[in-house]
């Protein structure tokens, strides 16, 4: 797991984590029962929600900006928002909003390898409210 958080001169803070999560999608998942896929999308939740919690300073939710970039094979655009929702759901929990919230924008990219798995997060926001 890889970590950082970067205050530009203009007020703006850049966080980022890294983590070696695989993303499933189950969207169209066939070779599980329900309760299993269930249970590995709690435990990704749970782990996300962990690691984002661990953040100093806490993000502003006036203007946050959520970049959430899965890495490994190609997903079309369904099975992408499918596999990265535990990872939205557990850092709205680890900010204490639904992920709905209208004050956050979430982006969700990926990028395509065939060796390496994983997820990284960045968040980007303005230490003064309103801004």
């Amino acid at each position: 797991m890889t970590k950082w958080i970067i205050q530009n001169s203009n007020g703006e803070y850049s966080a980022g984590i890294r983590l070696p999560l695989y993303l499933p999608s189950t969207a169209n998942a066939r070779y599980a029962h329900w309760s299993q896929r269930n249970k590995i999308m709690r435990a990704i939740r749970a782990s996300t929600k962990c690691i984002t919690n661990t953040l100093h300073p806490r993000p502003q939710l006036d203007g946050l900006k959520v970049f959430i970039v899965r890495i490994g094979r190609e997903l079309d655009t369904d099975n992408l928002w499918t596999a990265c929702k535990p990872v939205r759901d557990g850092i709205a929990d680890s900010l204490g909003i639904n992920d709905r919230d209208k004050r956050v924008l979430w982006n969700v990219t990926q990028n395509v390898t065939q060796k390496q798995v994983g997820c990284m997060i960045q968040m980007n926001w303005y230490d003064r409210p309103g801004v």
